[in-house]
């Protein structure tokens, strides 16, 4: 996967300028399926697994890492559609919902990247809703 994606680079500066630096241990949950998250990440170093229950035990579906952000398809959907666990150590830079929110709405270009962007939990949400 691609985790350089130029398209979303806007959201990626916001993120670098004025997200928190936050760490997480291996197993740690970033964002579950059950909760709208209350923080929005965009990874920095490491990797992160992108979870579904599926036959009565978790699976992963996609290994997400450096680029890649965590919560912004739920909060955009307003529906939580991601359960994301640390794969391993993960450095990311964090930014409240309520300062994703002011930013989405004041801010054209991140807006733009952000609706015209297919995030990789939204592709998942589809295909575990339609497909399994």
């Amino acid at each position: 996967m691609n985790y350089k994606n130029e398209s979303i680079e806007p959201l990626r500066k916001f993120f670098k300028e004025n997200g928190k630096e936050f760490k997480f241990q291996i197993g740690q949950s970033l964002c579950k399926e059950e909760n709208l998250p209350g923080q929005i990440y965009l990874i920095k170093s490491g990797t992160a697994r992108i979870l579904t229950t599926h036959n009565g035990s978790l699976t992963t579906l996609d290994k997400i890492g450096p680029y890649s952000f965590v919560g912004v398809s739920s909060l955009l959907r307003g529906k939580s559609c991601e359960e994301v666990r640390a794969a391993e150590d993960l450095v990311v830079w964090s930014i409240s919902d309520r300062k994703f929110q002011q930013i989405y709405t004041n801010n054209e270009e991140v807006r733009n990247c952000c609706d015209f962007y297919l995030w990789e939990a939204e592709l998942i949400f589809f295909i575990k809703k339609y497909i399994l």
